[in-house]
């Protein structure tokens, strides 16, 4: 298993134990936005602006605490996507043999791949900035919109792992050059009309009162106990100066990337693929760094870009400096689209994707307290919770069951998708 070596900054993990053969609960991160806890300040608006601060997208934090690869990031969240609906050549740095034997890694451990997908959702959703557009475009607010949109999603990410992606007659190709149209679209139409517009228009209270729904977020007041408990003091949001807001900035699409590949790379023991290689990770990212910079991720964005130990240490920080923090920060909208996600998910996969039960196991693998959640839940939920555990990390010893788990998984996605969009 390779995650030794990953980190050599003692600051950022402390006490994360890189070999993934302990089976144990993974150390929890520490957030260090700032270091004196009794002069800093309750939120971000109340440190005044000067030189020793970073002042952008993300919370102001001294510039001493944050890592050299952190602060390249922040630049993009004032660079917009590349204006450009077609896709560019291929990179003089893409190996195509290594970008094959990273869609072999990926399909050998699909299901483990997929949920990891699923449980990014809330990662990202934890970005209110980045939540607000979802609201704004009305796909994916209830669970049935959210089943038709991330099963076109999951179609999409099945063609880019199971075609000839760089060769523009794959469907696969085709589905990148349709993702990147998609994006610049809804960038230039978010962009275009303000960040008041995009605000006004994206109040999901309002938005299910109109449709005579209501928030699904039973467990608001329970999350807030509990993620109080991992804050290592003062805990700063994702905020957002109003005039210089850009969506679907170069930072945000390193964040989404880091989505699609993050917690397989960081945590593979934990989604089945504990027998990874360094050679079949080095593989895994190469794929996701062609995906990322084929989407618009230019390279000093490109959470992929580097060697492997480069990549890992970077990964760790985003989820250190950006993820973490954020998480600690929910509200009832991030709960709501949560759960229409989850929920949404396990209608076309038919897989049990319980949102107490997979908010537990993303907490487990973060390393984040739950007591209150944890208690509040059911029997049924926690059952579900510890057999997703054994499913995950321990499934892979058995001959035979991840390969019939993929099987299951997949079939039941083309079967939706048939029942869908009539595709074959």
């Amino acid at each position: 298993m390779y995650l030794e070596n990953c980190v050599t900054e003692q600051c950022v993990l402390q006490s994360y134990h890189c070999s993934v053969n302990e089976a144990q609960t993974p150390a929890p991160l520490h957030y260090v936005g700032f270091t004196n806890n009794d002069s800093a300040p309750k939120s971000c608006a109340d440190k005044e602006d000067d030189e020793s601060t970073v002042v952008g997208v993300y919370c102001k934090v001294d510039q001493s605490q944050l890592p050299a690869d952190m602060l390249a990031l922040l630049p993009g969240a004032h660079r917009p996507l590349p204006n450009d609906f077609n896709l560019p050549p291929l990179p003089t740095w893409l190996d195509i043999d290594r970008l094959r034997k990273g869609q072999d890694f990926a399909l050998k451990y699909l299901h483990g791949l997929n949920y990891s997908h699923s449980l990014a959702l809330l990662l990202l959703f934890s970005s209110e900035d980045g939540l607000k557009p979802l609201i704004y475009t009305e796909k994916s607010h209830t669970p049935k919109l959210a089943q038709k949109r991330y099963l076109s999603t999951a179609l999409r990410v099945k063609s880019w792992l199971e075609t000839e992606i760089w060769k523009p007659t794959s469907e696969g190709y085709k589905n990148l050059k349709q993702v990147r149209s998609m994006h610049l679209t809804i960038s230039n139409r978010l962009n275009g009309i303000g960040v008041d517009q995009v605000h006004r228009h994206s109040n999901l209270e309002e938005k299910m009162k109109t449709n005579n729904g209501q928030m699904l977020c039973p467990l608001a007041s329970i999350l807030k106990k509990d993620l109080s408990l991992s804050r290592n003091g003062p805990t700063c949001p994702i905020y957002e100066k109003k005039e210089s807001r850009v969506y679907l900035n170069q930072l945000e699409m390193a964040c989404t990337q880091f989505g699609f590949y993050g917690l397989m790379l960081l945590y593979p023991d934990k989604f089945v693929a504990k027998p990874a290689t360094k050679e079949e990770l080095t593989n895994f990212v190469h794929l996701w760094r062609y995906v990322g910079y084929m989407l618009g991720i230019e390279d000093e964005f490109n959470l992929c870009a580097g060697d492997l130990d480069a990549v890992m240490q970077r990964s760790l920080h985003v989820v250190e400096y950006f993820i973490r923090p954020m998480i600690l920060n929910v509200n009832k909208e991030w709960e709501h689209m949560s759960r229409c996600a989850l929920q949404g998910i396990e209608k076309f996969t038919n897989m049990r994707i319980n949102f107490e039960a997979s908010l537990l196991y993303l907490y487990w693998v973060l390393g984040i307290e739950a007591p209150h959640l944890t208690q509040s839940v059911s029997w049924k939920e926690m059952m579900l919770f510890n057999t997703t555990k054994y499913v995950m990390t321990k499934s892979h010893q058995i001959p035979g069951c991840t390969q019939l788990i993929n099987y299951i998984v997949k079939r039941n996605v083309e079967r939706a998708a048939k029942k869908e969009y009539g595709e074959k």
